[in-house]
């Protein structure tokens, strides 16, 4: 199994952004067809929450970039900045940014399922690319896999 330049610079980010968009815009269409359960939490401060998860959310993405170049991906192992408290900081933004906002923007709960299926397909869906990843840095990437969580870092490090 070789690591094509596609495969190598995008991984499963293409097919994991499709899914997200989806799922985003599945559970928006579904809280208008069934209704359901709102967060009727005071708008001002939903939106401040929003304004904060966005910025976190796009620190994240650029501390990301500018941890791991284009350049770089899948040819150095890179275990600094983001990559240091998870594997794929860019996937978990992914994860729980959208969906995230879509509940704070419209106080839908569906939304904060949507988040819990995307983690279940992020697991389902990456397997491939951390194998890859294991034939190209071999025993250094299975120690870092180790120690250092897919998704969510860890709150006490040891």
């Amino acid at each position: 199994m070789c690591m094509t330049s596609y495969q190598r610079i995008f991984g499963s980010g293409p097919l994991l952004l499709v899914l997200t968009l989806a799922l985003m815009l599945g559970t928006l269409q579904a809280q208008k067809v069934i209704g359901g359960a709102h967060w009727q939490g005071a708008v001002t401060l939903r939106s401040a929450l929003a304004g904060f998860v966005t910025v976190i959310g796009i620190s994240i993405i650029l501390w990301s970039f500018g941890t791991l170049s284009l350049r770089q991906r899948g040819r150095e192992l890179v275990t600094r900045g983001p990559y240091r408290y998870v594997r794929h900081p860019l996937y978990s933004v992914m994860f729980w940014g959208p969906h995230l906002l879509v509940f704070l923007l419209t106080g839908t709960w569906l939304a904060l399922a949507a988040i819990v299926l995307m983690f279940v397909a992020g697991h389902l869906l990456i397997g491939h690319e951390e194998k890859l990843m294991e034939q190209t840095f071999g025993e250094a990437w299975l120690e870092y896999a180790r120690r250092t969580p897919r998704f969510l870092p860890r709150l006490l490090r040891s």
